[in-house]
């Protein structure tokens, strides 16, 4: 339906969300349309890749993190902002009815038998009130007023919609991107 309605998507794997979701930011805020956003996806992937192997601190295959997208705001005539009061609070988000986010969420889960945590980064259109991911064919997700009600009922749809076998999501920072 986000798609039909000329709304911008992209489609990965787990390890590249982060520029998945900063094309998604990339081409909302500049108007560019869905028909050059697979380029735009690849040189934006790219961008991330060179800039995490130039960093001599960095293990081989690390992923890229909220400084490395604000770097490439900057590359692109944008900016990113950290929001602290949306830290841990999904429904402070989900509230906003202005504002187009990057939102960089803690996934709990068992692995194995073991405890682990991952990172993932998606986009929270707030005008529109849709998460996008880049989950291959789950489209956009639909905010609604029961997702406002408290923290509770605004972190179901990130976590029942998105990550469903989690044990826990949280969301753990949130970023302001603006021209």
């Amino acid at each position: 339906m986000h798609y039909a309605e000329g709304g911008v998507m992209t489609t990965g794997d787990q390890r590249t969300c982060l520029p998945d979701a900063m094309t998604v930011i990339l081409c909302m805020l500049f108007k560019f349309p869905q028909s050059s956003v697979r380029t735009i996806t690849k040189k934006t992937i790219a961008w991330f890749v060179d800039r995490v192997r130039a960093d001599p601190k960095r293990e081989e295959g690390c992923d890229p993190n909220a400084f490395d997208a604000m770097a490439f705001g900057n590359a692109n005539k944008f900016s990113l902002t950290y929001v602290p009061d949306l830290k841990h609070s999904p429904r402070g988000l989900l509230k906003k009815q202005h504002g187009l986010f990057l939102v960089r969420l803690l996934i709990h889960y068992v692995h194995e038998g073991n405890n682990k945590i991952d990172t993932h980064f998606l986009v929270y259109n707030a005008i529109d009130g849709k998460i996008i991911d880049n989950l291959r064919g789950k489209g956009a997700i639909v905010v609604d007023a029961s997702d406002r009600k408290d923290n509770r009922s605004a972190i179901r749809p990130f976590h029942k919609e998105l990550f469903p076998e989690a044990e826990k999501v949280i969301v753990d920072a949130v970023y302001s991107a603006s021209l």
